[in-house]
This record gives C-alpha cells, sequence and structure tokens, in this order.
C-alpha cells in the first residue's frame, strides 16, 4: 500500500479501486458488490455512487459492514458518463476497475489483472474475456471478446482489430482495469456521448501505452432488454460509427481507407446481431430465448 498525506492525517491508498455507479440497481447491486468481497486480491477498496436512484439502490449498498466500502448518492440523476466519471473521481487507488452495476468479476479476477499491469509497465489497459449472463445469472456465451487479442498487445494492433470487428471488441468495462493517472491525463469518459462512452475512453488510453488481453473469462456481463445498453443501441451505433472514422482520420494510427469502409460495414452487421440478442433475452422475439445461446455465441457482444 501506498501512505499519503491528507490534511493532517495519514490515509492508506489502496492498489486497487473498484467503483460501481449504480441506478435502479436494486436487483443486481448485490452480486456486484459480493462478487468485489469474494477477490482473492486484498488490497482494494470499492467505491459504489448511488445516482440519485428512486428504488434501495443507496439503502442496499449501505447495508455492507465493511469500511473498504465507501457509498456516495448524487444529490439529483446525472448523464451515465458523468456518474462514471464522478465514480472514479472518488477513488484513491493506483489502479481502477469501473464495474457496472449489474455486472459481477471472477474472485481472482483483480488477483490475475494486476499481475498483467505491473509485468508489463507500459501497459495502458488489460481486458478480459468475459461470459453473457441473462438477468438470472445464468451463462448463455462463455469466454465471449479479445478475439486476436490474446496477451500483451500493442496499441495500433488493438485499433486496427476495433475497425476489422465492427463492434466492441475489447469488452465492458467490468473486464478492464485501467491507470488512474492515464484516465485523468485523457480526460475521463466523454459526457457528450451515450453509448460508445466505453470504448471510445479505450481509444484514447491506448495512446498512452500498450494492451494486455487476458484469455481466461474474469467478468460476466449481464444481457438485459431493459438494460441502458439495450435502450441506447441505436444511438451507440451512430457514434460508434463516429468513433471509427475519427480513428481512421487519426494519423497516429495505421488506418487504411479500405479498412475504415469495411469498418462501416460491419457495424452495421454486428448491431443488428446485438439487437436480436437483447430482444430475445427478455423475450420480445418467438421462440428467442431456445436460440440465444446459440445467438451469443456467434455475437463478439
Amino acid at each position: 500500500m501506498i501512505r499519503y498525506e491528507l490534511a493532517s492525517c495519514s490515509v492508506v491508498r489502496p492498489e486497487v479501486s473498484v467503483c460501481i455507479p449504480a441506478f435502479r440497481a436494486e436487483p443486481f447491486l448485490r452480486s456486484s458488490i459480493e462478487s468485489v468481497l469474494a477477490q482473492t486480491y486484498a488490497d482494494w477498496e470499492l467505491v459504489v455512487v448511488d445516482n440519485a436512484s428512486p428504488d434501495r439502490t443507496g439503502e442496499l449498498a449501505r447495508s455492507y459492514d465493511d469500511p473498504r466500502i465507501v457509498v456516495h448518492t448524487n444529490p439529483a440523476t446525472v448523464p451515465l458518463a458523468d456518474n462514471w466519471n464522478r465514480a472514479v473521481s472518488l477513488c484513491r487507488g493506483r489502479l481502477v476497475k469501473l464495474l457496472p452495476a449489474d455486472d459481477q468479476i471472477r474472485p481472482d479476477c483483480l488477483e490475475l489483472q494486476v499481475k498483467m499491469m505491473d509485468a508489463h509497465p507500459g501497459t495502458a489497459l488489460v481486458a478480459c474475456r468475459r461470459d453473457l449472463v441473462d438477468a438470472d445469472g445464468r451463462v448463455l456465451a462463455a469466454g465471449r471478446g479479445l478475439r486476436h487479442l490474446d496477451g500483451p498487445r500493442p496499441s495500433a494492433e488493438v485499433i486496427r482489430e476495433i475497425l476489422r470487428s465492427g463492434i466492441n471488441p475489447l469488452g465492458e468495462p467490468g473486464g478492464w482495469l485501467f491507470r488512474r493517472e492515464d484516465f485523468d491525463r485523457v480526460g475521463g469518459f466523454d459526457p457528450a456521448l451515450a453509448g460508445a462512452v466505453d470504448l471510445d475512453l479505450a481509444t484514447r488510453l491506448l495512446l498512452l501505452g500498450g494492451f494486455v488481453g487476458v484469455r481466461d473469462p474474469l467478468a460476466a456481463f449481464t444481457v438485459r432488454g431493459d438494460s441502458y445498453t439495450a435502450r441506447t443501441m441505436r444511438a451507440q451505433l451512430a457514434e460508434h460509427r463516429r468513433l471509427l472514422r475519427r480513428l481512421a482520420d487519426d494519423r497516429r494510427w495505421p488506418v487504411s481507407r479500405r479498412l475504415l469502409w469495411w469498418a462501416l460495414g460491419a457495424s452495421r452487421v454486428a448491431a443488428a446481431k446485438r439487437g436480436l440478442l437483447y430482444r430475445a433475452s427478455d423475450g420480445r422475439l418467438p421462440g428467442g430465448r431456445a436460440m440465444l445461446t446459440v445467438w451469443s455465441g456467434r455475437i463478439q457482444a
């Protein structure tokens, strides 16, 4: 642990901060918190930011009697990116994991990801594969994401894979670990974005260092038809396509116009498949539940 002086008292700074930004998270928050409590790596703090939820989200978070858990409640509900930025701003750790309130991490997630980060000092982002699960925690597809991105990879290779895939091959922030100082240097999450906020941050972090992909599925992403992700899919596609163009126009990345046109086409196909996945997850697609595992196994969600 690192000790630093705050005001007139000595404060112990944890090595890792896990932050959970939460809104209307009462049905899922307990599973997320307990997945952090189960970690084999001990040097962490957990910061939960209740975004003025109308349900018992804040009350549930405060029910844990553990000094490593800190709970904040916003006076009013703010947009998603603003709440994510607030959650990270309240963290004190050298390394940060932002865990959506309906997702979980495996007990050895922090241990393995910290080890990877420390073994590769020039790394800006460590990401793992994740399982896709339904609202009841049942695994729909195991070990998804990071296709062609196992192990240490230069940032330029990761950017090319983002374009080749037409979607987000890095997964969600719950499967990531990044440096707090890097987050501050790139300006955090962009409040102007509604959907591509996570991948946009990843591409800016990759300007500061390399990438390490962990083959093991150390996180679980919940597929819910009523989730924020499902509600903003059209906005996500538009933002994702703008992001692809921005990456292609950035001379720091070796992206050809041919690859950009491929990426724009692939993004529409990937979005359509992902839409089917979310529609099937809540029964809006006839016969979808029976086919969900087959579909999700083919989608790099």
